[in-house]
């Protein structure tokens, strides 16, 4: 009596890539498995999986009924501000000089301004591998290599800016207990649902949580220096970046009964976001 096989395929790659519908049962591209092993190969193959493969994605469920919105939410910057490495890789993101995906756990931004990158333990890349220290921060409107910290030598800046990266982020005010990081990566100080601002961070399932300018400005803003309110905050003549609460404020249009969502859609990209008439 024969013991009843689950017969796949695993990993086809080159010729048996190309012969994926033809294998015959003895083909050395396929893998016979006797009962006893489906369960346990079966698991293995779903721990295989990415592990933040579901956690980036949870907004696409969001679409079977707002897909217009999830549309424009997904051509903006909102999902891509702290991706995996291993999607991250898959978009037109360089790499600092030296580095391969391999040493890359997570990549902060890469969507329209700049990228950085931590490295595998979860610390933000300070220094790169090339003949000049720094160079890890990618200027993507430039196309230019800049430092970020420089001066702070590899595996000693943490990461913590969740609350405004991620969604559903929860700091972790002992990082040295790494149970409260994300993965017990010692240098990502705190816990997070999914990369990005996914739908729920603004929204109950059929709801706003909050449509304010002030629930806008928790982000999109910068701290004035001390004993200074209401100024747009600017380094050597230029505009800073994520000022734009600042400058809502600054410009006294808060008080005429306005919201950033009066004129802004906040689903879209910021250029494509001006409503019609505004």
């Amino acid at each position: 009596m024969h013991k009843r096989a689950l017969i796949f395929t695993i990993g086809l790659q080159g010729p048996c890539k190309e012969k994926q519908m033809k294998l015959s049962h003895r083909h050395p591209c396929r893998m016979r498995i006797t009962g006893k092993w489906i369960v346990p190969v079966l698991l293995a193959a779903l721990l295989a999986l990415p592990s933040m493969v579901s956690a980036q994605t949870i907004s696409d469920e969001c679409a079977s009924c707002h897909n217009e919105q999830f549309q424009q939410w997904k051509a903006s910057g909102h999902p891509y501000k702290l991706m995996k490495g291993d999607i991250a890789q898959n978009r037109p993101i360089p790499l600092p000089e030296g580095y391969t995906w391999d040493e890359i756990s997570y990549v902060i931004g890469g969507y329209k301004w700049k990228s950085r990158y931590m490295d595998k333990d979860g610390y933000i890349i300070t220094e790169g591998k090339g003949d000049v220290p720094g160079n890890t921060q990618y200027n993507m409107l430039t196309g230019e290599w800049v430092d970020y910290h420089a001066d702070d030598p590899n595996g000693t800046r943490p990461y913590n800016c969740g609350s405004c990266h991620t969604t559903g982020w929860v700091a972790n005010d002992n990082p040295d207990d790494t149970s409260g990081n994300q993965e017990g990566l010692p240098g990502l100080w705190g816990k997070f649902d999914a990369g990005g601002i996914q739908c729920v961070a603004c929204h109950t399932e059929h709801g706003l949580i909050d449509n304010t300018s002030e629930a806008c400005g928790t982000c999109h803003h910068r701290t004035a220096a001390p004993g200074e309110t209401n100024v747009i905050p600017a380094s050597s003549g230029y505009i800073k970046h994520h000022e734009q609460y600042n400058e809502f404020l600054a410009s006294g249009a808060h008080g005429e009964n306005l919201e950033c969502t009066s004129c802004h859609n906040p689903h879209m990209k910021s250029e494509f976001s001006i409503k019609e008439g505004a």
